[in-house]
């Protein structure tokens, strides 16, 4: 009896042997699963969406160098863009292309050009702790008399006539009140001109 291993074809049939009671090869084989183009999709490199501009790409926040120009012989400019989290556009001609790094960059009006911007995604905003909100350079502590819940985009006033410390996480921390003539400062009285008076001159009463 004749025996032939098949060998390149997936695991669960490498060990397949032929006999005269199997049927057909081919139709075993047409019964294999088989890789689909969706499954080859997976590999594909992301594709990244760009914005037609008239003219060279020049311009933005580093506009030295041409917008930070790179040229190549060739044509495959969009390709390397893709790949480079620095590329910020690109231009391509008949034989040659140029990608560019400045952020903002735009056409510069010469038709004869079009400057492909890119479309950068909307950055993550920034979630910052209680008592901070995000600014400028990062998260910022509130100010006094202002608090904030973790995730504010800004820090939210005491109720009048209520005050805080810098910080303040909660309106639980505003407990201080604002009295006419006086003016609330954070914590007990201490200091002044004659500091070492008893606790600046302190006077205990068993009232309010």
């Amino acid at each position: 009896m004749a025996v032939l291993s098949v060998k390149r074809i997936p695991t669960v049939w490498k060990e397949l042997t032929l006999a005269p009671h199997v049927p057909n090869l081919s139709s075993v084989l047409q019964e294999l699963p088989v890789k689909t183009n969706a499954t080859n999709k997976r590999n594909q490199t992301c594709q990244m969406a760009y914005k037609a501009t008239v003219g060279a790409c020049r311009g933005g926040e580093t506009p030295e160098n041409n917008a930070g120009l790179e040229l190549f012989y060739d044509t495959d400019c969009k390709a390397r863009c893709d790949a480079d989290e620095s590329c910020t556009g690109y231009v391509t001609g008949n034989t040659w292309c140029e990608t560019y790094s400045s952020m903002g960059n735009t056409g510069d009006g010469r038709e004869q050009y079009t400057c492909m911007v890119k479309i950068l995604p909307e950055a993550e905003p920034e979630i910052c702790d209680a008592g901070y909100y995000p600014g400028e350079d990062g998260c910022t502590i509130c100010e006094e008399n202002f608090y904030s819940l973790e995730g504010a985009d800004s820090c939210t006033p005491c109720p009048q006539p209520l005050i805080s410390a810098a910080g303040a996480t909660s309106e639980d921390e505003c407990p201080h009140h604002e009295v006419e003539g006086y003016v609330a400062t954070v914590g007990a009285c201490r200091g002044g001109e004659a500091p070492e008076d008893s606790y600046a001159g302190l006077e205990n009463f068993k009232d309010t």
